[in-house]
């Protein structure tokens, strides 16, 4: 089966029956995904995300949300699991869950960050 990554998410997406005739050009898992594309607002997350995790060796999504988005941080948890799962993808961090690398990357539960080495 073959396997795309959704530019906005970052989830993965199988090819379907609706996507046959332009597979090769799609790539959103979602309309919703298609309609909100990668905003100036989520590269500024990804520069930041990628700043913060300079000094440390690995940090909760949840930290960079607080700092980020203020006092509304937990409504704003997805785009920045999304901005992490863009940049695992790029191979810029490695996100893990319980102290392992995640393979999938349609995980749930908390996860943890880390530059990649």
């Amino acid at each position: 089966m073959e396997i795309k990554h959704c530019a906005s998410c970052g989830r993965p997406f199988e090819r379907q029956k609706r996507f046959e005739k332009n597979w090769e050009e799609i790539k959103y898992c979602s309309s919703k995904c298609r309609q909100e594309k990668l905003e100036k607002k989520q590269i500024e997350l990804e520069k930041y995300i990628v700043h913060k995790l300079d000094g440390v060796s690995n940090i909760c999504p949840s930290q960079i949300a607080h700092e980020f988005y203020g006092d509304s941080w937990r409504a704003e948890m997805e785009p920045v699991r999304c901005a992490c799962r863009r940049l695992h993808q790029k191979g810029v961090l490695l996100i893990t869950q319980n102290k392992k690398i995640v393979t999938s990357l349609n995980f749930k539960g908390p996860i943890r960050i880390q530059k990649k080495s």
